[in-house]
């Protein structure tokens, strides 16, 4: 992660030009050090809705499809994203963050640069702020930000004041940990250093694997489906529903992960099921079957 500021803003800027957004990423510990990120734009939703009609675009299904929640009195679309990490998977993917049951830290460099290749001038108007939030397993006893109760630390920024800061520091610490800021800015650096010595790895462009069925094909009753990916499957649904996974450990289909479909209702015609398997790099393969 180059700049988690950096990266948010380029995420929301194709909406934001219509609309005045609130974007939060937000980790959640747990006493395991499983570590669960959550990433979340909210659009004003009038603001949006006007923007779109004035573009003549006031149908744009993939906004309307967003779910709506009111906060403050006034009404968002909402954009959400979640994912845990392990420890271990935590620190191959974020440089920049220290983060485990005691503690969150969190140093981002030269904010000002990439927020003028993110476009941070166009976008004050739109952004009314941006926030970071931590909660650890305990009592936060140490920490730069606003404790939100015992156990959370936030930091809200508005895009002017992010554009006043050249090195962001975040930090939360519980009494399991010493809070040795100093110490950790300096880890923190080294990792950041060690990371942009390292060749970037090609983005990863390759689809899921859909066996056992084939597309537009006809089942009896159910179908037994098994996904594989080159990386890591991130979910898979049918007909938007998101289905568990079984991975198999021997035959045919071994590192495999498999489920089964079964048809629904009593009706004798043909039901079509849309399955869709995608991976953590956003990739997708779609097969349709039909069950009767």
């Amino acid at each position: 992660m180059k700049n988690k500021v950096c990266i948010m803003l380029l995420l929301v800027l194709t909406f934001i030009l219509c609309s005045c957004a609130n974007v939060q990423d937000s980790f959640s510990i747990s006493s395991d050090n499983k570590i669960t990120e959550t990433f979340t734009i909210a659009y004003e939703k009038a603001a949006t809705d006007a923007g779109l009609k004035e573009l003549g675009l006031g149908s744009y299904d993939e906004i309307q499809k967003l779910p709506v929640k009111t906060i403050d009195g006034t009404e968002y679309y909402i954009e959400e994203e979640a994912n845990t990490y392990t420890a271990a998977e935590f620190e191959k993917t974020y440089a920049d963050v220290l983060a485990n049951k005691n503690k969150f830290y969190a140093y981002f460099t030269d904010i000002n640069e990439d927020l003028s290749l993110a476009g941070a001038d166009e976008m004050v108007s739109y952004i009314d702020f941006i926030s970071f939030g931590v909660t650890l397993p305990s009592a936060i006893v140490k920490t730069n930000g606003t404790k939100d109760g015992d156990k959370t630390a936030t930091w809200k920024y508005t895009m002017n004041e992010l554009k006043g800061i050249k090195n962001l520091e975040m930090y939360a610490y519980t009494a399991n940990d010493p809070g040795n800021v100093s110490a950790d800015r300096q880890t923190v650096i080294k990792k950041l250093k060690a990371a942009m010595a390292t060749p970037t790895p090609k983005p990863d462009k390759k689809a899921p694997v859909i066996k056992g069925v084939k597309n537009n094909k006809k089942y009896k009753k159910k179908a037994t489906v098994y996904v594989k990916d080159n990386v890591k499957i991130k979910k898979v649904t049918v007909n938007g529903k998101k289905v568990k996974l079984t991975k198999v450990k021997k035959g045919k289909y071994k590192g495999y992960y498999k489920f089964t479909v079964k048809k629904k209702g009593k009706k004798k015609k043909y039901i079509k099921y849309k399955i869709i398997a995608t991976d953590t790099s956003g990739n997708k393969k779609k097969v349709t079957i039909k069950i009767k």
